[in-house]
């Protein structure tokens, strides 16, 4: 719908104003340029115009860049549903007049007007807001436009000199209030963008582990722009997968799974490693840049790349769902700011987690090495206390095993160590943990596993090494051998983490001294 206009008034004669109107400017004034919050300032400029003119609706109109049109943004006595629908980008529309011409555009049977030009659209809203005069008085603050103060009448009223020299004043003082508020919010958002940048700067330098990184990163983002929707995708190159180890949707994380390099707005940054933002949901641009669907449509969104020595590590984004043009350029340059900043921390983080498993991990079988074994034995005992849950454990000890070291050599042993310790990881669950525990024995931490279902997987583990022939490829050697065990499990007398390993212990001594290739219980 657009406004549009049908006479304008100069008011050149001099006016004279009242002792109370006087007062009524000034108090109004000053409340006004005490203002500091945008919003604040154009709602009381809208109600505050209705008042000095008695009249029974008001809206305030700024230019938005990204509309291309001056559109509602302070509203007094109106529907929101018809603000929504008032736009002026048109050049006979009556806002664009009054600030081309700089003077009052006053309408005085708007219906009448609708009807004589045919336009039904706009009759019908104007019908249902019964708005029948108006006068549109721009804004300026010297000679820079700002936008335009209309007031509504719903009878026919004939607006005075007096009046609209007035209300014309008030707009000039509107305008450096409304110029007040945009330079403390610029100030403010300044002051709120460097010291997130700071304290991310100052926070990711020193942390390594990733998912605290990536939570402070979040945190930080969250103080300085909308993150209605947060992500941070980290991006393989060697399984050209992207993972999602952060995902918050107003304000819960939620978790996300890995997907595989696909045509979406995140893989578009990936592939050309720059910056997009969208201000609202552009089917057209986006195919243009070959970008597919991928989930629910968002009407604003804004994502940068975070490099490393010209290899994209991953992905920043932030998206809103419900409104457009929520991010700007300032929003993009901070956010490429934070995403170089998180890049070297991510990359530090990476290459720490990697060591991290490195040094948890035997070198020879990829299973755990018995030093995080004690480390993390004492956690997970703690937690069984702590919640009354479940947990048992299997130790595994290849039979003869220096025999066929001795007979065959290292090598053949390392390979049925590797070959071993890949049965056992084969059969045990994710939540299971696969330790080697000494030279040729294995230890497995069950949780949530009683003691019946700690003698059945230990007896899976025996009869899948008993039934399996291991071909030792360069010299052809073919090698069958068996596997001792012994179970423990949790009971309420276990305090100390080694008695789980001693009963275990224990009960695996008993079925070497049995035959061997046997899983005895401790009880």
């Amino acid at each position: 719908m657009n406004d549009t206009s049908e006479k304008t008034n100069g008011f050149e004669d001099k006016q004279l104003y009242s002792g109370d109107q006087l007062n009524e400017l000034l108090n109004i004034t000053r409340v006004l340029l005490q203002t500091v919050d945008l919003k604040n300032v154009l709602n009381l400029i809208a109600k505050s115009a209705c008042d000095m003119v008695k009249a029974d609706a008001s809206s305030i109109m700024l230019y938005d860049i990204e509309k291309k049109a001056y559109i509602i943004k302070a509203f007094y006595n109106l529907s929101s549903a018809y603000t929504k629908v008032v736009k002026a980008d048109k050049e006979d529309d009556v806002s664009k007049r009054a600030l081309k011409q700089g003077s009052p555009v006053i309408i005085e049977d708007i219906p009448g007007l609708f009807e004589e030009r045919k336009d039904s659209f706009s009759l019908n809203w104007i019908k249902k807001e019964k708005l029948f005069s108006m006068a549109c008085i721009p804004i300026f603050l010297g000679k820079t436009p700002y936008g335009a103060m209309n007031i509504y009448f719903r009878r026919k009223h004939s607006f005075t000199s007096n009046e609209l020299s007035f209300i014309s004043i008030f707009s000039g003082y509107s305008a450096i209030a409304i110029n007040n508020a945009n330079l403390i919010n610029e100030r403010e958002s300044r002051i709120k963008q460097l010291t997130a940048l700071n304290k991310i700067s100052f926070g990711i330098s020193g942390e390594l582990e990733m998912d605290s990184l990536l939570e402070l990163i979040y945190l930080e983002c969250h103080e300085i722009m909308d993150t209605t929707n947060f992500y941070i995708a980290l991006f393989d190159q060697q399984t050209k997968t992207v993972s999602f180890p952060i995902y918050f949707q107003d304000g819960t994380r939620i978790p996300v799974s890995t997907r595989k390099l696909s045509n979406g707005l995140t893989d578009y940054i990936i592939r050309n490693k720059k910056s997009l933002i969208f201000s609202k949901y552009d089917e057209v641009q986006r195919d243009k840049l070959g970008i597919k669907g991928v989930g629910k449509k968002s009407k604003s969104w804004l994502g940068v790349p975070m490099l490393s020595r010209d290899k994209v590590l991953g992905v920043i984004a932030v998206q809103n769902f419900e409104q457009e043009s929520v991010y700007d350029e300032n929003d993009e340059n901070v956010l490429k700011t934070i995403a170089n900043q998180a890049a070297v921390a991510i990359k530090n983080a990476i290459l720490y987690e990697e060591m991290k498993v490195l040094s948890n991990t035997d070198g020879l079988t990829g299973l755990y090495n018995s030093r995080y074994f004690w480390e993390f034995l004492p956690k997970e005992l703690d937690r069984a206390l702590r919640y009354k849950r479940k947990l048992s454990m299997a130790i595994f000890d290849l039979d003869n095993f220096k025999t066929y070291n001795d007979t065959y050599g290292h090598q053949v042993g390392d390979f049925l160590l590797k070959k071993v310790s890949a049965i056992i990881q084969k059969l045990a669950r994710k939540v299971d943990f696969c330790a080697r525990y000494g030279g040729e024995e294995f230890v497995v931490l069950l949780p949530e596993t009683d003691k019946e279902g700690a003698l059945i997987f230990a007896e899976r583990v025996r009869k899948a090494i008993e039934k399996t022939i291991f071909k030792y490829k360069y010299e052809s050697i073919v090698v069958k051998m068996t596997v001792s065990g012994g179970v423990s499990t949790f009971s309420p007398d276990i305090y100390e983490p080694r008695d789980l390993v001693k009963y275990a212990d224990s009960a695996l001594l008993k079925a070497k001294t049995d035959g061997k290739n046997n899983i005895v219980l401790f009880e």
